[in-house]
């Protein structure tokens, strides 16, 4: 989504998929311009999302994610403050968009 909104692309609507473990955004763009979100952690979980039947299963995968990548950088010998810092307040802003996930 980053990617996207910052080399002149709009989102236009997305989607969630799931195929046995694996979940999957299905984004369908064009060019244009698309503000950026606010929050960070949108570029992972949109508002647009909030509600959505399968959200459920993208915030899991976003959990699982971030707290994998906290406890290695907590873990490493030099470990990158700033990146964990980055992750540390992306699992925080995670769980205030709990109350959206069916």
């Amino acid at each position: 989504r980053k990617w996207l909104i910052e080399n002149g692309f709009r989102i236009l609507c997305e989607d969630i998929e799931c195929e046995e473990h694996h979940v999957y955004n299905i984004i369908k763009a064009e060019k244009g311009v698309q503000k950026p979100y606010k929050k960070d952690i949108s570029y992972h979980i949109p508002p647009e999302l909030y509600g959505h039947p399968k959200l459920k299963f993208l915030y899991e995968k976003k959990m699982r994610e971030f707290s994998k990548i906290v406890n290695g950088l907590e873990t490493a010998e030099n470990c990158d403050r700033k990146k964990l810092e980055y992750y540390r307040m992306s699992l925080k802003e995670l769980k205030e968009i709990e109350k959206y996930v069916g």
